[in-house]
């Protein structure tokens, strides 16, 4: 399942896929929905699984299980946003102009492996 093909997912179940940078992502801008409660993130991966179950195939269903096991969220204050930093907003097809061109289906990798460890900030994001 590539970036674009949740997205329209996550349309289908009636939420309004947006940008978002969240903690730790340094800049790189990723998929997000927003919900009303902590309590919505629940909701959001049923309501997206439903909308794929009706529209798609076995396949399709247990890759976006997948990919939704790998969301966060962050508060925001009255609401939550649930994001995926692996998906860049960019690869949804949503602003075409921002499109890199990378051939990847819209999963970036962190490239974690090849950084040194330096100021503990990252550290704290890998959650060491």
């Amino acid at each position: 399942m590539n970036a674009a093909r949740l997205h329209s997912l996550l349309e289908d179940a009636g939420y309004e896929p947006r940008p978002y940078s969240g903690r730790c992502m340094y800049g790189d801008v990723c998929l997000a929905v927003e919900t009303d409660a902590a309590s919505g993130s629940a909701k959001v991966v049923l309501d997206a699984v439903q909308a794929c179950a009706e529209n798609g195939t076995v396949e399709e269903v247990q890759d976006l299980v997948e990919l939704l096991r790998n969301s966060r969220s962050d508060s925001m204050g009255r609401g939550t946003v649930i994001y995926w930093p692996n998906i860049a907003w960019a690869d949804c097809g949503a602003d075409e102009e921002e499109d890199h061109g990378d051939d990847d289906g819209g999963f970036r990798h962190t490239g974690e492996e090849d950084r040194a460890p330096s100021s503990g900030r990252e550290d704290f994001c890998r959650g060491t």
